[in-house]
């Protein structure tokens, strides 16, 4: 399998997640349809995940709803990743 995630400057999260099953060619695409944060320390999280056709039309959306957040996990756990907000 295939995964390719595509950030932007100021978010946590992916923009798109593309990702292609070993053996096939069909390109599927997956987006965050909403962030939130949550929690004392207001932590992002994912609140809707879309599946999204090559021609932009949505066919399934996962909404995520009563999340709680550990306050012992560091706010660090939920930043972009060093490399990716580097550009490379």
């Amino acid at each position: 399998d295939v995964f390719t995630y595509y950030f932007a400057p100021g978010h946590g999260f992916p923009l798109e997640v593309t990702y292609v099953e070993e053996g096939k060619t069909d390109l599927n695409r997956l987006v965050w349809g909403e962030t939130r944060r949550a929690g004392a320390i207001d932590y992002p999280y994912v609140a809707r995940r879309d599946w999204i056709t090559l021609s932009g039309k949505r066919t399934k959306a996962l909404p995520i709803s009563g999340v709680e957040i550990n306050p012992g996990i560091s706010q660090g756990r939920f930043e972009r990743p060093a490399e990716a907000a580097s550009g490379r």
